[in-house]
């Protein structure tokens, strides 16, 4: 299968080798576009879909996209689309794969809280995300004539899935690896917070 890269031609290329490489296990054939602003978006999703690209695989750095002009374009060319970014599902396109800026968020507060508190800043440990979530909008899917099986939704261990309105379905995922630095003495590690009440645990079969 072909999939297109489609990158920020100004930024630089340091990713390359490991994304060939999980390509290569994959076996998948990658081919990269690079446009440095929005107007042309639609042009390179043209000579992707001409060029029989399967999907599309967006780098973070394109900043400067509008989602909704993603999703109008996922739609005119049938070309699904993956994304950093949970806006773009949001929008209209097929899937996400990402941190959860959200909760991300709120253990900033916390840092906050403890600093007013009196607490060192230089004492807090460093944290890497733990929490990523997967969102995946049913109705582009369908609109798409993709059928999204089983087993992407309880790839994850302890997926907690979730039915979002406008046909969403976002998979929040919690990663074993839980490893924080801390520049004094001790670690800490975040421990997410469960999601409210009424989502339901999909099993293995």
């Amino acid at each position: 299968m072909r999939v297109g890269v489609l990158a920020n031609a100004n930024s630089p290329n340091t990713e390359e080798m490991t994304r060939l490489e999980a390509a290569r296990a994959l076996h998948l054939a990658l081919t990269e576009t690079r446009i440095n602003k929005s107007e042309q978006l639609a042009a390179a999703f043209a000579a992707m879909k001409q060029a029989g690209m399967g999907g599309v695989l967006f780098r973070y750095d394109l900043w400067f996209i509008d989602p909704k002009e993603v999703a109008a374009l996922v739609r005119q060319y049938r070309l699904p689309t993956i994304h950093n970014l949970r806006q773009f599902v949001e929008a209209g396109a097929l899937v996400s794969y990402g941190v959860d800026f959200a909760y991300l968020h709120r253990r900033s507060a916390t840092y906050v809280d403890k600093i007013l508190k009196g607490a060192k800043p230089a004492d807090l440990p460093v944290e890497q995300p733990t929490k990523f979530e997967v969102v995946i909008n049913l109705k582009t899917a369908k609109t798409l004539g993709l059928a999204i099986p089983r087993s992407v939704l309880t790839r994850a261990k302890g997926a907690d899935v979730a039915p979002r309105r406008n046909g969403r379905l976002n998979i929040a995922a919690t990663r074993d690896r839980r490893t924080a630095r801390s520049n004094g003495p001790g670690t800490r590690v975040a421990r997410p917070r469960p999601l409210s009440a009424g989502v339901r645990q999909l099993r293995r079969d």
